[in-house]
């Protein structure tokens, strides 16, 4: 059975007046020699990423039962993304660093460490600084699935004019899916309404402030609006707005729809990558790779709270229907 080691931040300090947490990484002593280490750094807890990392570990335990794993999580702050990169990096008992979500991954692309990083959740990875010959990944968002999602948002509800979309804006993943969208809104005559938000507690009051401006919410590729999307859902129901996200896995937690990467399927295929890279140790990466197609789900117990009565047509283009 592979070993696992489930590693805490559990030491507080405060630098300059803002909450940093630490790390300890405990029991490393007790790892057999010879046994090849992956370190998981997750950017932060929301549904898309939590299916991501637990589809990966579960295919890495059957691909290389040996392996030991290390879960590391910033909890959303680049200060403790970048704490935790340098340790890691500084290791060399670690054969690779799996990064998920783009902080995560540019807080680990620019150490000066050589060992190989596997990327997943990253929108643009030559935007966001992390192409280099020891990475390698599977993006999560392109045009084709901004075209996509707008496309099923207008099929859906035709008389639709209004768009509004909220994001982080220290983010590049949610900077570069933004430009996309007003890109293709402009492109079909959509008014858009763009609001920023670092903070998920403040989603609920964004929209409640943007109601009155828009006829539905479309956020796409979003860690801050991930993190905050069952707040964000339920005000959705509330006002009656329509709200489709990119993200499938947080479907469940309220939206209307979603349409975007299936992300148990991605950490699939990220295992495999990874494997292929233990492998050759390190000697030889894989491929980058393009966001694979994106699938559309269909919340119904949403619709009927918002009084939408999905056509026969809709239904029948969802890839999943949650009940």
């Amino acid at each position: 059975m592979p070993k696992f080691k489930w590693t805490g931040l559990n030491l507080t300090i405060r630098l300059i007046g803002v909450l940093i947490l630490g790390f300890s990484l405990t029991n490393r002593d007790c790892v057999a020699a010879g046994t090849e280490t992956i370190v998981i750094i997750k950017f932060v807890t929301h549904p898309a990423l939590d299916e991501l990392e637990s589809s990966f570990i579960e295919k890495i335990t059957n691909l290389a039962p040996s392996v030991h794993l290390e879960r590391l999580n910033a909890n959303k702050d680049a200060v403790v993304a970048k704490q935790l990169a340098e340790g890691v990096s500084a290791r060399s008992d670690v054969a690779l660093i799996v990064t998920l979500a783009t902080p995560a991954t540019q807080a680990a692309a620019k150490t000066p460490s050589k060992i190989p990083i596997l990327y997943a959740a990253v929108a643009d990875p030559v935007g966001a600084g992390v192409v280099s010959s020891r990475t390698s990944g599977i993006q999560n968002a392109d045009s084709n699935i901004i075209v996509a999602a707008l496309t099923t948002l207008t099929n859906m509800f035709p008389k639709v004019t209004r768009i509004g979309t909220i994001y982080d804006p220290t983010e590049q993943n949610s900077i570069f899916v933004q430009a996309i969208i007003k890109q293709q809104c402009q492109a079909r005559g959509l008014l858009l309404e763009q609001q920023t938000c670092s903070d998920a507690s403040e989603l609920p009051i964004l929209l409640e402030q943007m109601a009155p401006k828009i006829d539905a919410l479309y956020c796409a590729n979003d860690n801050t609006v991930n993190k905050g999307v069952f707040s964000l859902g339920r005000t959705a129901k509330t006002l009656k707005k329509p709200f489709l996200i990119g993200e499938l896995s947080a479907v469940e937690k309220g939206p209307l729809a979603g349409v975007g990467v299936e992300y148990r399927s991605m950490g699939m295929h990220l295992a495999e990558m990874a494997a292929s890279i233990l492998r050759t140790g390190g000697s030889s990466l894989p491929p980058r790779e393009p966001a694979p197609p994106p699938k559309f789900w269909l919340n119904l117990s949403t619709a009927r709270v918002i009084g939408f009565e999905a056509p026969t047509n809709i239904v029948k283009a969802a890839d999943r229907l949650l009940p």
